[in-house]
């Protein structure tokens, strides 16, 4: 649904642009402008993967101050070199590292501290029921 809203050579959005070049997009990019420099981005996991166990967000750099918003039936989990930085519970949250301590290390500061270097996953966390999961079927034999 929302995250960054890129704009192409002819000002168009990146929605716009990837509908252009042949196709939808599986998110689409917004953001809010205010006085000129000021914008906050906004990240929650798009309708039409809801329906999914998890649900990667596709952007490693996330902005300084952006509103993420976990759903209820679902967790926000921060990844780095492997490892799980930190879990983000159902709410709206404004990432910033002053309000959340575990993001303290993952700011990047290749960009002078205003982006999270992270991989973010949407984990639902509903009950999925009648759904296939682990390996071969066991077979039955004859005795």
């Amino acid at each position: 649904m929302t995250l960054i809203e890129s704009r192409g050579r002819r000002g168009q959005t990146s929605c716009q642009v990837g509908r252009a070049i042949g196709g939808p997009r599986p998110y689409c990019a917004h953001l809010i402008g205010i006085f000129g420099s000021f914008r906050r981005e906004f990240i929650v996991r798009p309708d039409e993967y809801k329906a999914s166990i998890l649900f990667k967000w596709p952007d490693t750099n996330i902005r300084k101050q952006t509103q993420l918003t976990v759903e209820q039936d679902e967790l926000a989990v921060f990844f780095r070199d492997g490892k799980v930085s930190g879990v983000i519970q159902p709410g709206v949250s404004t990432l910033d590292s002053k309000e959340i301590p575990l993001l303290g290390n993952l700011v990047d500061a290749a960009t002078g501290g205003r982006y999270f270097k992270t991989e973010l996953y949407f984990v639902s966390t509903q009950e999925f029921a009648n759904l296939p999961f682990g390996g071969m079927p066991r077979i039955e034999r004859g005795r």
